[in-house]
């Protein structure tokens, strides 16, 4: 499956990228204002010597610039103002990594504890006082190469571009911007920092301290193979934290002081083998106790108006309700790579009613506009920016951020609609008429990072022989003049974006009273493969649905919408599901229970209860997998399959190859060629969410955040189960209050953790600290017998030995061990082993026939 909607990467924040417009390929009529002239000016600022610099240090946040003996040159810009530097010479660059967490990441993808890498050539991106500082260790002496340290500034610029889509000139200008409005306008406390660096050992590599993210600092490398960029270490910045947090080395230094532990198993280890403890490094991740950062902005609603041609080619126009939450004069908008942007406007709200998504549309009503083109805009055009650039072969030809520039400082608590019109090939029509696909199903509506809530109003123009679908109420069903105009409003608040699906299609409503309205549209291209397979499909979702109605409480939304598409994966928005169209028809061996149960399962996890950042991603998308397995269990009654799931996610988690899978045997799990790109478990935390997939590992973040994420909410369950009747109420319980309680809003991790101490009544901190925030995973040994007894109330003794390896000493968990008898009930007791060595002795009623050690894989383990 793609990733969902509701899945990391795409909900990143306003730092990566800002752009420039190339309004090149426009024709005079679509052509906005394009980029201020003032930026054009940064972009061709000549390269100017600025001295020589011999020993000079800067230090940043936590790293520190050692500048040995070379030569800077600076871009004059705006003003006097510095804003970018090149440097040639010899230089080192210096940091430790925050927590636990980071350390691992770090030794992962570098192979080392600290980051220390020495460097000979190297471009900033300054703002603040930085610019200054730097220039400052500068002598006056003129320097010759200035047109090296020109042309190596024009390659960077071009390979950020080409590989990450990243403009460090427009998120440097858009401060600018605001200072030549108001030279007193203060932007943010943090300045805004961006070094690409050539590194001895590592080659190109960045570091960026950008303020308006949630985590500020980031250091990253981008790899051609996969198309990756590798995430080394991202941490708030030290302006978060007060006091004794805001230690920028190790507070410990093992090589001086020993091991934490003397005892433990890094007294033998060599120093590069130190762990976190050994560092005085928390396990967990290192977050302040307050976000300094405040959104600047929110949007209440989103109206749409988009046109759709057969070849997929679309004309669209947005209008966004924004209300100024701190003074600004620019705004950034996340924008897919295959939508150009034409215009941008702003107005006042031309109602006190704009609110108002069932009545009120924010686009004026025009009487000349065709049926088959998007709205007009209608408000003062504006400047912005948005790149163009030269991928060859490709269509996603547009830089997917766009910023736009107001043309005064709007003040705190302003109202006004931003009007935005795009076009580009949004939509791939597959060959032979098998259908569409929406290349881009996050970001074809332009999105904000700040946006809390928001309701959509979105129309659809398509040609008439087709039909589109999407989520919320259809509001509007027409044909004009060979165009489809369809019309759909979300107006419970939602935090996600939407999709749509193209195409045509065979339509089933099904009503039931103790369900939400269900409507299933399967496309007439791919008519399902086996006899009844559409049934089956029908029957699943409204047993996922009573399932999860179950275990998470109500459906949090007015409706379910489920489409059918041409991909080979699955996708889920509030009231929405895009799923493949295999499951319609060849996956129902079982795969297909995984995808829609799965997908059913975001509308509580992931659409209605959010997750806060990457780091949270799991409770989405690990929630979600479980469900899939528990649906399997309790709504279809298949213990046989429940199990399968897990051994299969077993294998995956720790590294190892299944070879049923990769015979055809199994229908879980990955297949052999993938797990050997895998490093298992020792990929990293789940916490570490997007970053786990990286150029060696392209496929541990689905491992580790769906299967070991679901793993952990099983070992849960276990844990909270009623050994002697097999209730999981308390574990039910668990999942309707979390999800109440956070139901249209975000959840973490921590707050995740406060729930489960709640139902066990007592710490889970050790669970967390193994499981969440570890990589650690148990290798058991039992060595168990059956023995009689005599002169006992209980015939026989379940007795031995069970060893655990691949831990920390401290590591503890409840293995269930369950016995069967001839005659009597089965016996399901929980044995703890927190030692190297745990003897175990359980009386018996009977002789056993069975012994189940781990039962349903109770623990994520190993056992030998």
């Amino acid at each position: 499956m793609r990733p969902k909607p509701i899945c990391a990467a795409v909900f990143v924040g306003l730092s990566a990228i800002a752009v420039f417009a190339n309004t090149a390929g426009l024709s005079e009529d679509d052509s906005g204002l394009g980029p201020p002239t003032s930026y054009t000016d940064l972009r061709t600022a000549e390269i100017e010597s600025a001295g020589h610099i011999n020993n000079g240090t800067l230090t940043i946040d936590r790293f520190t610039f050692e500048f040995n003996e070379g030569n800077l040159y600076v871009a004059r810009s705006i003003g006097d103002q510095l804003p970018i530097a090149v440097y040639l010479g010899q230089g080192r660059v210096y940091a430790t990594p925050p927590d636990g967490v980071e350390l691992q990441q770090l030794r992962k993808l570098i192979d080392a504890d600290v980051l220390d890498e020495s460097f000979d050539r190297a471009v900033f991106w300054l703002t603040g006082t930085l610019s200054a500082q730097l220039h400052a260790l500068a002598d006056t002496t003129p320097v010759p190469d200035v047109e090296k340290a020109t042309a190596l500034l024009e390659e960077r610029r071009e390979h950020l571009l080409e590989d990450q889509l990243a403009n460090p000139d427009s998120r440097l200008f858009a401060e600018l911007w605001h200072n030549t409005l108001d030279t007193q306008f203060t932007v943010s406390d943090q300045p805004y920092f961006y070094a690409d660096i050539d590194g001895e050992k590592h080659d190109w590599f960045s570091i960026e301290i950008e303020p308006n993210e949630r985590e500020e600092v980031r250091v990253s490398r981008f790899e051609d193979r996969h198309d990756t960029t590798n995430v080394w270490m991202s941490f708030h910045a030290l302006d978060d934290f007060t006091g004794i947090d805001t230690a920028v080395r190790f507070p410990r230094n093992p090589d001086n002081e020993g091991p934490a532990n003397p005892s433990g198993p890094s007294a033998t280890r060599d120093d590069d083998e130190w762990q976190a403890i050994d560092y005085g490094l928390s396990t967990r991740v290192l977050t302040p106790e307050h976000e300094n950062r405040d959104p600047l902005l929110n949007i209440s609603r989103t109206d749409i108006d988009i046109a759709i041609k057969n070849n997929g080619e679309a004309v669209a126009s947005t209008a966004t309700l924004v209300t100024t939450l701190e003074r600004l004069a620019v705004l950034r908008f996340r924008i897919s790579p295959f939508a150009q942007i034409t215009d941008v406007r702003w107005r006042k709200p031309s109602t006190e009613h704009s609110d108002d998504v069932e009545r009120v549309s924010l686009f004026p009503t025009s009487t000349d506009q065709d049926v088959d083109e998007p709205a007009p805009l209608s408000g003062e055009s504006l400047h912005f920016v948005q790149e163009t650039h030269n991928r060859r072969m490709q269509d996603d030809l547009y830089e997917p951020w766009v910023t736009v520039f107001l043309p005064r400082i709007v003040e705190s608590d302003e109202r006004f609609i931003l009007e935005i019109a795009y076009k580009g090939k949004l939509v791939r029509r597959l060959r032979g008429g098998r259908g569409y696909v929406l290349k881009d199903t996050i970001n074809w509506i332009p999105r904000h990072s700040d946006t809390r809530k928001k309701r959509f109003r979105m129309m659809f123009r398509v040609p008439d022989q087709l039909d589109v679908v999407s989520g919320g109420r259809l509001v509007e069903d027409r044909v004009t003049n060979g165009t489809r105009i369809k019309q759909w409003v979300v107006s419970t608040p939602v935090r996600s974006t939407m999709a749509f699906q193209l195409g045509r299609f065979d339509i089933e409503q099904l009503l039931e009273d103790d369900l939400p309205p269900l409507s299933i549209y399967f496309d007439r291209n791919h008519p399902g493969f086996s006899p009844g397979s559409r049934e089956r499909t029908t029957e699943d979702l409204v047993g996922s649905l009573r399932t999860y109605i179950d275990y998470f409480g109500p459906y949090p939304f007015e409706s379910l919408v489920v489409t059918e598409t041409p991909e080979t994966g699955g996708q889920a928005f509030p009231g929405l599901v895009l799923l493949t169209f295999g499951a319609f028809g060849p996956l129902h061996s079982g795969e297909a229970d995984l995808f829609w149960s799965h997908e059913v399962a975001h509308q509580w996890w992931g659409a209605s209860v959010d997750w806060e950042d990457y780091r949270d991603q799991w409770i989405s998308e690990g929630f979600a997998h479980y469900a899939a397995a528990l649906y399997a269990l309790v709504g279809l009654e298949d213990e046989d399959q429940f199990n399968e799931m897990l051994d299969a996610w077993r294998h995956d988690v720790l590294g190892e190859v299944n070879i049923g899978q990769g015979i055809g045997l199994k229908r879980y799990g990955y297949r052999p060629d993938v797990i050997r790109e895998s490093d298992g478990n020792n990929s990293g935390p789940i916490v570490a969410g997007y970053r786990l997939r990286t150029s060696d590992t392209p496929f541990d973040y689905r491992i580790q955040v769906y299967e070991k994420g679901a793993f952990i909410l099983h070992m849960l369950r276990t844990l909270l189960l009623d050994l002697e009747t097999g209730s999981d109420k308390r574990f039910r319980s668990l999942m309707r209050g979390f999800a109440e309680n956070h139901r249209g809003g975000v959840a973490n991790t921590r707050s995740f953790e406060a729930a489960v101490n709640s139902a066990f009544n007592e710490p889970m901190d050790w669970f967390f600290d193994q499981w969440v925030y570890g990589t650690h995973v148990p290798t058991y040994r039992p060595d168990l017998t059956t023995s009689p007894l005599r002169d006992s109330d209980m015939p026989f003794v379940l007795h031995g030995s069970v060893r655990q390896e691949n831990v920390p000493p401290a590591f503890k968990m409840a293995v269930p061990i369950r016995v069967e008898f001839e005659h009597d009930e089965p016996l399901v007791r929980r044995v703890w082993i927190d030692q190297p060595e745990t003897f175990v002795e359980i009386p018996l009623p009977a002789k056993p026939t069975k012994i189940v050690f781990n039962y349903q894989h109770g623990v994520l383990a190993s056992v030998q």
